[in-house]
């Protein structure tokens, strides 16, 4: 979808988002199954990427409301 001229940055920051969120509660859940099997140092790993993941989703949700604020003002 990003790759096609036709997407606007609307949809390229929903399709994004999607992405982050997804990868995000991928995350979640390993971190989840890693405790459930005991296994602490899975756990830590996995907790140290999931940050990393809620602060890509923080941004592009930050640069998807700047985009839709700005096209408000706009119309």
């Amino acid at each position: 979808m990003l790759g096609d001229p036709r997407t606007t940055l609307a949809q390229g920051l929903h399709a994004l988002m999607i992405a982050e969120v997804a990868d995000k509660v991928g995350w979640e859940h390993l971190i989840a199954l890693a405790q459930d099997l005991g296994q602490t140092q899975l756990v830590e790993r996995f907790r140290k990427a999931d940050k990393q993941e809620q602060e890509h989703v923080q941004r592009v949700s930050r640069w998807l409301s700047a985009y839709t604020s700005a096209t408000a003002r706009m119309v």
